[in-house]
């Protein structure tokens, strides 16, 4: 436990010492935690998302079922990819000010993709979906012992931990790693439970 702790207390002082430009790591990862939801204010005040976004009706929130099954329809007969992660991505690549020396792009919080699915409405459901979504992973933790439903469960803690930054369940790389999960660790039979 001491060589554990020793170890954190060194990272942590020379990750204190290093320098991104004119803020040190520290300083950047804050920015990054809470500039997200200044970030999101922004995007939201603009004209734009108020008057020209169409609602995306639920592909944002199920953005890693829905665009991985788009994708390969997009590939296979040439027409433009239009899932949910790039029509977000065309609004939330955009630099914009969140002070006045801030620039700040792409991480709106997970609530963003939630409000071009249904508006406010998008975030009670989104939130809602989450929040199964993770209870399910842990009530199949506990009932199976199985290493796949940890897997499952420590991936859903990562994204809950990243949702202050962004929904990673938007995007089709999700479906695909949460399909190959299931795949590749296969408890019947083998001696892999917890």
């Amino acid at each position: 436990m001491f060589f554990i702790s020793l170890i954190i207390i060194i990272v942590v002082i020379l990750t204190s010492q290093r320098e991104w430009g004119e803020t040190s790591f520290i300083e950047n990862t804050i920015v990054y935690y809470i500039g997200s939801f200044s970030f999101l204010d922004v995007v939201l005040d603009t004209s734009y998302f108020n008057q020209e976004l169409t609602p995306l009706f639920g592909m944002g929130i199920f953005g890693f079922v829905v665009n991985l099954l788009i994708a390969p329809f997009t590939f296979l007969l040439g027409i433009p990819y239009n899932g949910s992660d790039f029509l977000i991505t065309q609004v939330t690549a955009t630099p914009r000010y969140i002070s006045p020396t801030q620039s700040y792009n792409a991480m709106t919080t997970m609530l963003y993709p939630f409000l071009r699915d249904m508006g406010y409405l998008g975030i009670l459901f989104g939130t809602a979906f989450l929040s199964w979504f993770v209870s399910f992973s842990e009530k199949m933790l506990s009932k199976t012992k199985e290493i796949r439903f940890l897997c499952l469960y420590v991936y859903l803690a990562f994204f809950l931990f990243d949702s202050v930054m962004s929904y990673q369940l938007l995007l089709p790389s999700s479906g695909i790693t949460l399909v190959l999960l299931f795949l590749f660790i296969n408890s019947k039979g083998h001696p892999d439970k917890i």
